[in-house]
């Protein structure tokens, strides 16, 4: 499947609020029948967050609950039992809701380096601190991948492609040492931009050799897209305001080289804080001032001479776990008129 493929749709990150999957999983494709995104529902509890889900695909890591997060353990517990049963229960939902489904699904798993952050050996220390860990991760998540592809492959209907996008918003941090020490008087020594390139590239290598996509999200304010193409993904999906003047020549050689956006556009929240510590309603841009937004965007980056929907797919910000359902739904909503608005009027004449 190449990027075209993927290009002109809308879909979700993958969190929703919630804790029915089959509730979730009907919403997600009924709203986005071009690419639902598997439902991930952490209001549950741990084990249905990111790093739990992604944690139990990884053989030979047995994980278990601790006041700061998640610790490698020498046997799989009640916590681990508990995070794989609800992905089962998950990808079962996800199966039913699938039935009669055609064209395109996507999966969301945690990438190498936010596991490795937040992942914690006995000691207390992240595997980030650890080369060999480091390294056994990676392979490790490598394998992971494939099994799971391969077991949603066989679920889907017959002629699915399948998107696998890596979450990786502690990236940016991982590669400027900005990832605190379990006594949080330090940091984490920075890895180096190679390896972590080879982290990548070597889920990339899984991802493509099972016959699926390759897609990776940050929501980081500044994500490393240049260091994500360097690995391989063929979609990029972040948050359009962190698109500053500065990165629109790196944006214009992506676009160029045949990759994929997914541009978050629509609030992933109802309401935010504002600088006086205030609760607010989060500010859900009007559907034509969007477009007018993508279409400036796609001006400045030098397209006149194709269309911004050949390329670029809409999300939220991020995922959609704190939101309310009411908000998830008009995000949807939101998402599909702002496409529909690009693809009826693709060179912004009517903006």
């Amino acid at each position: 499947m190449s990027a075209a493929a993927l290009a002109g749709l809308f879909t979700g990150i993958g969190s929703l609020p919630g804790i029915d999957p089959l509730e979730s999983a009907r919403l997600v494709v009924g709203e986005c029948p071009a690419l639902p995104a598997l439902p991930e529902l952490p209001e549950r509890g741990a084990g249905a967050d990111m790093i739990g889900r992604t944690a139990v695909l990884l053989e030979g890591f047995p994980i278990a609950t601790v006041p700061s997060g998640w610790q490698i353990t020498d046997r799989p517990g009640l916590d681990h039992r508990r995070a794989l049963s609800w992905l089962m229960q998950d990808l079962d939902a996800f199966e039913e809701a699938c039935v009669g489904h055609q064209g395109c699904v996507k999966i969301q798993i945690t990438g190498p380096w936010t596991l490795a952050a937040r992942l914690e050996r006995a000691s207390g220390h992240a595997l980030l601190r650890d080369y060999g860990a480091r390294r056994d991760l990676v392979e490790c998540l490598a394998q992971g991948v494939s099994a799971h592809v391969a077991d949603v492959a066989r679920r889907m209907p017959a002629g699915t492609h399948i998107g696998v996008q890596i979450d990786e918003p502690m990236l940016d941090r991982v590669l400027i040492g900005a990832i605190p020490t379990a006594s949080g008087w330090g940091t984490y020594r920075s890895i180096d931009r190679a390896e972590a390139r080879a982290g990548l590239a070597s889920i990339v290598t899984s991802i493509t050799n099972s016959n699926a996509i390759a897609m990776v999200h940050s929501c980081s304010e500044q994500p490393p897209l240049e260091l994500f193409v360097e690995a391989g993904f063929t979609a990029l999906s972040f948050d359009f305001s962190t698109v500053k003047r500065s990165t629109m020549d790196l944006l214009g050689e992506i676009v160029e080289s045949g990759h994929a956006l997914f541009l978050g556009v629509v609030p992933s929240v109802d309401r935010v804080r504002d600088n006086d510590a205030q609760i607010k309603p989060a500010d859900v841009s009007p559907v034509m001032t969007t477009v007018s937004k993508v279409h400036r965007l796609w001006e400045a980056l030098g397209f006149t001479d194709r269309p911004p929907a050949e390329t670029i797919s809409l999300t939220p910000t991020c995922g959609l776990a704190g939101a309310s359902l009411q908000h998830v739904r008009q995000s949807f909503t939101n998402l599909k008129n702002v496409m529909l608005a690009l693809q009826e009027d693709p060179d912004g004449d009517h903006s």
